[in-house]
C-alpha cells in the first residue's frame, strides 16, 4: 500500500486516540477548530467517503476505523490499478514524474470549506 494510506490511518488512530484522552492538552487541541485538524481535512476531501470523515472531525466524534481503511484500499487500488500495465524499464520516468500520473489534489482555501 502507498505510504498515504498509512499516513491517513494514523492520523485516524490520532484523532480517535485524542478524543479519548484524559490530559487536558490533548483534549483542547481535538476540540479547537483551527488547529492542525485543517490540514487534516484538507486533505480528506480527496478520499472516497470524504464527507463522513471530515463531519466526523468537524463534530468530535470518532472516525470508523473499519469503513475508513475500506474505502482507502479501494481508493488506493481505483488510483494505482491502472499503473500495474506499465513496466519501469518502457517508461524511463523518473519517480517524480510519476507524481503527475496521479490526480490532483485540490485543498480549499478556507477552514470552513471543506469538500
Amino acid at each position: 500500500m502507498p505510504f498515504h494510506f498509512y499516513w491517513f490511518c494514523c492520523v485516524a488512530r490520532f484523532w480517535n486516540s485524542l478524543l479519548k484522552s484524559n490530559n487536558a492538552l490533548l483534549s483542547r487541541i481535538a476540540h479547537r477548530k483551527e488547529s492542525w485538524t485543517f490540514e487534516v481535512l484538507s486533505a480528506l476531501c480527496g478520499t472516497l467517503g470524504a464527507k463522513v470523515h471530515t463531519s466526523a472531525i468537524m463534530s468530535c466524534s470518532k472516525i470508523n476505523m473499519s469503513d475508513f481503511e475500506l474505502l482507502l484500499r479501494e481508493q488506493t487500488i481505483k488510483e494505482w490499478g491502472g499503473l500495474d500495465q506499465i513496466h519501469p524499464h518502457d517508461t524511463h520516468v523518473s519517480g517524480r514524474d510519476c507524481m503527475m500520473l496521479l490526480p490532483p489534489i485540490h485543498a480549499p482555501q478556507s477552514p470552513h470549506a471543506f469538500c
